[in-house]
């Protein structure tokens, strides 16, 4: 097997630049919930959502061909981290909260355990979701969305919070 040597410049393009912006707001509103900072958190998601329409759009106008296939995994993994985990952080976080407001989480202790649960499933959700879509995308003819996109469960969370629905 010969390695051949590769530069991050054939690889990367403006929009994989945005998709780049996508991730570090996923990033930022997990430690924002970590650090009980829910509303930033929120704020966070919704922020990174706007990045991840951005960097479709940016590589539809630019019209980007994508030989390796960097952009559509760099394009997924940003999506989990923004919209898979870091809503499951969030949810945990403000659960959480609420619980010692309500003086659940030093009564009953097997809550926790269930609020962990719930937020793991919003993760692996997200994870099937992601690579369900890139298995089956190139095997299709349609140009529309095949079950909720990623993005769905990170809005509802975060409007939820935000407009203090939660």
């Amino acid at each position: 097997m010969e390695l051949k040597k590769t530069n991050i410049g054939c690889f990367m393009a403006v929009p994989d630049l945005i998709s780049l912006l996508n991730l570090s707001f996923g990033f930022l509103a997990i430690l924002m919930a970590i650090n009980n900072q829910i509303v930033i958190s929120a704020t966070f998601i919704i922020i990174a959502l706007i990045f991840d329409s951005l960097d479709g759009w940016v590589a539809r106008k630019l019209s980007r061909v994508d030989n390796h296939g960097f952009g559509k995994n760099i394009d997924s993994l940003s999506d989990i981290v923004s919209f898979g985990v870091a809503p499951g952080i969030l949810l945990y976080c403000s659960g959480k909260i609420y619980m010692e407001i309500l003086g659940l989480s030093s009564q009953i202790h097997y809550l926790d355990y269930l609020l962990a649960i719930i937020s793991l499933f919003v993760v692996i959700c997200g994870v099937l979701r992601l690579t369900r879509f890139n298995v089956i995308a190139e095997k299709i003819d349609f140009n529309g969305f095949i079950g909720i996109p990623i993005p769905t469960a990170g809005i509802i969370l975060a409007s939820f919070i935000l407009t203090g629905f939660f």
